[in-house]
């Protein structure tokens, strides 16, 4: 969003998703890993992390609003 390509942010918040969603435990919906394999994008690390979530969460928020909160202000001053 902040380089103005909305279309594109939108694409790769899709593409993030499906990264998401992959796990390492079987029980859960959703991995949020703590990170993923460059060479295979498996995950690994441990499922469940906040942080992982909470950005996948600001990312869409972004593509929502088609700006990029507190970023915005920062690149202004």
């Amino acid at each position: 969003m902040a380089a103005g390509h909305p279309r594109l942010a939108k694409q790769k918040l899709q593409a993030l998703a499906d990264l998401v969603k992959l796990k390492r435990e079987q029980d859960v919906q959703w991995g949020f890993n703590e990170w993923y394999r460059a060479q295979d994008g498996q995950p690994c690390g441990q499922d469940w992390q906040t942080w992982s979530a909470a950005m996948f969460l600001y990312a869409a928020a972004c593509v929502e609003q088609k700006t990029t909160p507190y970023f915005d202000a920062v690149r202004e001053a």
